[in-house]
């Protein structure tokens, strides 16, 4: 090729074959995110953006060249024996009604060969907060256990800390920390590719942590509902949550309708939607009659003015349970290609119980709308010289 690179761009949306095409993350505010910076005995200590809390040797967390989910290297937690966590300060303050999500992919590799190291390589995701930007942190929430289930393998580790748990600390600064929480461990760890920021849902309040009581019903905002035969039917609930510290329940099992969101979004003919929500089914009824499933329709609905008159034009997926008291998260990606005679008008999402004289009473939460960010890949001919 005369050593010059032939280069492909392909624009990808996220599909079942490319799971990263699309980021949960309005914007990754982690510098270095990829670790490619580090080099050697680092981070450490002193070193920035990424140093080091309780490491007991300088040469305990180190830079990985030989494994790498992303770039040409990762971050190692290299002592079995050693404990203590890899930490970013983001200087960048908590917003009020945001979720943030933190992620990092993690590998664990090499066993140890000596019989003390026993327990488990375990990785915690960690929030803390200080009213500075070069001040004082504090812990705030966590991720504990987090394991990857096969050796030598990267995955995924993703905690969305919701806007009701971090209310108490709006406009404190945030710092992140990946936590080795064992001494003695029986492999080594190494992470990449972290991220962390604002989710980028076009939901408001997407785990129904603003609704109380009878809430929602008709009159409510930003959730609201349609076709509730009694305000008392679709309730909050304060004791199954997917997380957070509450969800919505459709309580009645003999009570058909919604709970309805209007959206400031129009419909793009140019975007790829991705809806989803978490479900679960529980307790089931005493009257023999309804046997009716519990099952939960998704419906797209537009209109021409943001909160005028909303015209039904698909049900996206229909959700139903495997099983019970267990929450199982349903999603679908929506071409808007395919609304294109509806082209520029507003969305409303429904979460619909089709169904009266149902089995079991229905529970949503963590609910998700985003648009789809392609990704672009750069495919490289053998043997020519990169960038």
């Amino acid at each position: 090729m005369n050593g010059k690179a032939f280069v492909v761009l392909l624009s990808l949306l996220a599909t079942g074959a490319v799971g990263n095409a699309f980021s949960a993350v309005a914007e990754n505010i982690l510098s270095d995110a990829s670790f490619e910076s580090i080099a050697g005995n680092e981070p450490n200590a002193t070193t920035t953006p990424w140093f080091t809390s309780g490491e007991g040797s300088d040469g305990s967390f180190i830079t990985s060249t030989d494994l790498a989910h992303g770039g040409v290297q990762s971050a190692r937690f290299a002592f079995y024996y050693d404990e203590g966590a890899i930490v970013q300060n983001t200087g960048v303050p908590i917003q009020a009604g945001r979720d943030y999500q933190l992620s990092v992919w993690a590998m664990i590799a090499e066993p140890s060969t000596e019989p003390a190291h026993t327990n488990a390589s375990l990785l915690t995701l960690s929030i803390y907060t200080s009213p500075a930007i070069d001040g004082t942190y504090a812990w705030r929430k966590s991720q504990y256990g987090n394991i990857p289930s096969v050796t030598n393998e990267w995955q995924q580790f993703t905690r969305v800390f919701t806007a009701a748990e971090l209310s108490d600390w709006v406009g404190q600064y945030m710092q992140v920390r990946f936590i080795k929480q064992n001494a003695n461990s029986t492999y080594k760890i190494n992470i990449d590719d972290a991220a962390f920021g604002m989710v980028d849902n076009l939901l408001l309040d997407p785990g129904f942590e603003s609704i109380t009581g009878n809430q929602p019903d008709a009159g409510t905002t930003p959730w609201y509902t349609t076709g509730e035969a009694n305000a008392a039917n679709f309730v909050t609930s304060t004791t199954k949550m997917h997380s957070g510290a509450q969800s919505s329940v459709f309580k009645v099992y003999n009570d058909a309708g919604a709970i309805s969101q209007n959206l400031d979004e129009q419909v793009d003919i140019g975007k790829t939607y991705r809806v989803s929500v978490w479900m679960m089914i529980s307790e089931p009824t005493g009257t023999a009659s309804y046997t009716n499933e519990p099952k939960l329709n998704i419906g797209l609905y537009t209109g021409p003015t943001l909160g005028g008159t909303y015209s039904f034009r698909q049900t996206l997926k229909s959700c139903l349970n495997t099983t019970t008291d267990t929450w199982e998260q349903f999603s679908v990606i929506v071409d808007a290609a395919s609304m294109a005679g509806y082209a520029g008008e507003y969305i409303q999402l429904r979460f619909n119980k089709p169904n009266t004289a149902v089995s079991h009473r229905m529970y949503i939460d963590d609910t998700y709308f985003s648009t789809l960010k392609p990704t672009t890949i750069r495919i490289f001919g053998f043997g020519d010289p990169l960038p």
